[in-house]
């Protein structure tokens, strides 16, 4: 019978959602140091991609994930199940709110469908009050539960004194009379829940929001800093207890719809507000996409003043963390990403004897292996074992992959000839064993003579120089091994398209690139590669003891681009403005546009063409707004990577600073791009890009109609529905 072992990557698939006990066996504390400022006091903003890890992050302020810590520490479920943040950094008590998740938004519905600015503002004073009910409700509930695990906590609360508390928490003037019944802790929870309640059955359409809330709702933030006085003054927590408070999701206040997109700015601003008081009394952390802060140039609190970075806030960027530098040895995601590996292997290892009627003894055998990244995905392939395994069948005459025109001397078409029949000795990176021809180092050499040597109107080195004749003259010697390095992606990606086939990627290091640094990217090639490894092998067990891979390349090849695509569609399902069904068009257009150059670049000028770089100052012009906010939402929704560019133009490295974009690499597999980026991206007009995105009808080809045209529009704007 075939033996099965259950997938650890398709349970608990989103970590932040999942429950207690299998945080504890899947989290990873890899970013916990990095991101230690969470749990320090000071308002925080963590940015990041979906799926980078910053609502994961957040999770341990919930107290309980620290009591299910705790509980598995107590049991000993397993070795390593300690509470990852640093003891000295434990005292504090924490309420959050998720704006997808809890219906606080929901209020956005009872907006009229012409609302008034009067309108707009009432709700927001609404929002405001059910914002501060919603997450006093969740400290309550803190302070509760660290009183009935005190051992959890380390008797962090002093319950006795939470009646005094309730007492003088009530007749502080911020209520407005709303809690001048409450006199014990009780009481308290029950007139904050009713005040949740009537809240919620308002915004669902159940009843009307009643008068004696509406006489008395509270300035954002105010109660909740009064609350955490409190707590310290009777003595519930001592005064040096850091009392936080975390907004989850806040990309939910970029609404559709021009009423709603008004309130959302608005709500925005009651965020910026309190943030911007900086009141010690309580800190505030912020989980937000990274283009969903301060999008569109506005950090604007109610008088207009905008928010500073490192003055009311800190930012903790989780994409920035996990970005691998110069020095992949200090790779934050490759060891994020190991130790998720293994976790989550470790767990299905665990309870896997009874599911696949394997021994104890067998599977101790196997486990050491299993659990490790490296071993599953083995090493990643050669450029030229890339090529034989696209290609298997080569063309004898080169005639197919080579593609050499009648302007080719003899001597050169010899040389490249000779080159592809491997008779070149001692060429570095020769073909694997046993494959016939060498058509990757012979398309180098050719590449070699369609160039100029970088000046300008020369003639090709094919009409100028004699071909090479051994290994020590350039191309080949190891002087010029980066320039063969930086070309080999374009290159094996000209043959293997030249014979039409498709672009494969196994092996762990490729796994890593693809994922960008997302951990969620990385789940997602982990998933799809396990069920391909148990439903494609006869018997994966018994794979396990096979080198240098445990699941076979062309297996991992097929899982990897399923992975692709899914993501792909995943993408495309995204909400934001524009939806994702119109981003990937836009992307659509870009890797065509990419590829195309790529391909019809036979003397591999610029092999670094799998993205393109744009002056800052071009995006902010204008003109090309609808263009600069399409490329900020892909870039916020992970469709494009972002970084700066260092201009190799000296005359704009100072005044010109550059942008650069990457297709998700996640995508390459699915739009047939390389992965690598290596040498400088495509220096690209901005028309160039605009005119793709007009193209694929994203944004209007038309001048934009005054306010008082009435003409119709007929070309799609960023801003309007796809008919």
């Amino acid at each position: 019978m075939k033996n099965y072992l259950s997938n650890p990557f398709s349970e608990a698939y989103v970590t932040h959602t999942v429950s207690e006990d299998h945080f504890v066996r899947f989290f990873s504390p890899v970013l916990v140091e990095p991101a230690c400022a969470i749990f320090q006091t000071g308002n925080v903003v963590v940015r990041g991609t979906q799926g980078s890890g910053k609502s994961m992050l957040l999770r341990l302020l919930d107290p309980e994930i620290r009591i299910a810590y705790f509980e598995a520490q107590s049991q000993k479920t397993s070795s390593d199940v300690e509470f990852p943040v640093p003891p000295e950094l434990r005292k504090f008590i924490a309420s959050r709110v998720d704006l997808n998740k809890s219906g606080l938004l929901d209020i956005a519905n009872t907006l009229p469908n012409s609302p008034t600015f009067e309108d707009i503002g009432n709700l927001v004073r609404s929002f405001a009050d059910f914002f501060n009910y919603w997450l006093l409700r969740g400290l309550l509930l803190c302070v509760e539960k660290i009183s009935e695990n005190p051992d959890a906590f380390e008797g962090l609360v002093n319950f006795k004194q939470r009646d005094a508390f309730a007492l003088s928490l009530a007749r502080q003037d911020c209520w407005f009379n709303a809690l001048d019944n409450v006199s014990d802790w009780d009481a308290l929870k029950q007139a904050v829940k009713q005040r949740v309640v009537a809240y919620r059955a308002w915004a669902n359409g159940n009843s009307e929001l009643p008068n004696e809330i509406e006489r008395s709702r509270t300035v954002i933030g105010e109660p909740l800093a009064r609350a955490a006085e409190q707590l310290k003054v009777a003595g519930v927590i001592e005064s040096d207890t850091n009392v936080l408070m975390t907004i989850d999701q806040l990309e939910a206040l970029w609404m559709q719809g021009e009423s709603k997109r008004e309130l959302g700015r608005r709500l925005r601003r009651e965020i910026h507000e309190f943030l911007g008081k900086r009141d010690h009394r309580v800190s505030y952390r912020i989980g937000v996409r990274r283009y969903d802060w301060g999008k569109e140039g506005s950090l604007a609190m109610r008088d207009g003043r905008d928010l500073e970075e490192g003055r009311d806030y800190r930012s903790i960027d989780i994409d920035e963390l996990l970005r691998r530098g110069e020095n992949s040895k200090g790779w934050a995601f490759k060891k994020l990403a190991k130790d998720v590996f293994q976790r989550r292997v470790r767990t299905v290892l665990s309870v896997s004897t009874e599911m696949t009627g394997s021994s104890t003894s067998e599977l101790s055998k196997t486990q050491a292996m299993l659990e490790q990244s490296h071993s599953f995905f083995g090493p990643s392939p050669t450029p030229q074992e890339v090529v034989a395994a696209a290609i298997r069948n080569p063309d004898p005459t080169g005639d197919r992959l080579l593609k050499l025109d009648s302007e080719w001397p003899d001597d050169w078409r010899a040389a490249i000839m000779s080159c592809y029949r491997k008779e070149v000795p001692e060429i570095p990176r020769p073909p694997v064993e046993d494959y016939p021809f060498d058509p990757l180092n012979a398309l180098l050499l050719s590449a070699w003579g369609m160039q100029t040597g970088g000046k300008r109107k020369s003639k090709f080195r094919r009409h100028v120089e004699s071909p090479p004749q051994s290994v020590d003259e350039v191309p080949w010697n190891k002087a010029k091994q980066y320039w063969r390095k930086e070309r080999y992606p374009q290159a094996v990606l000209q043959l293997i398209s030249r014979h039409q086939q498709k672009m494969l990627w196994w092996g762990e290091e490729k796994v890593l690139s693809l994922c960008g640094s997302n951990i969620l990217r990385f789940i997602t090639i982990c998933r799809e590669t396990w069920d391909y490894w148990q439903r494609l092998t006869d018997d994966p067990l018994q794979t396990v003891t096979d080198v240098p891979a445990i699941v076979p390349p062309d297996v991992q090849a097929q899982a990897i681009f399923e992975a692709s695509r899914k993501v792909y569609e995943a993408l495309k399902r995204q909400p934001g403005r524009p939806a994702g069904d119109v981003r990937i068009r836009f992307l659509d257009g870009i890797a065509s546009w990419l590829r195309s150059r790529l391909l019809e670049d036979i003397a591999m000028s610029n092999p670094g063409g799998n993205g393109f770089s744009l002056r800052v100052s071009d995006l902010k012009k204008e003109k090309y707004q609808e263009l600069r906010l399409l490329i900020e939402e892909a870039v916020g929704w992970g469709d494009l990577y972002e970084m700066d560019h260092t201009s190799k133009m000296k005359t704009e490295r100072a005044k010109e600073p550059r942008k650069k974009y990457y297709i998700n690499p996640m995508l390459s597999p699915f739009y047939q791009l390389p992965d690598a980026h290596t040498k400088e991206p495509v220096y690209a007009n901005i028309n160039d890009i605009q005119k793709i995105a007009e193209k694929e009808r994203i944004i209007s080809t038309l001048p934009q109609p005054q306010k008082t045209d009435a003409v119709e529009n007929k070309q799609l704007s960023l801003f309007q529905e796809e008919p």
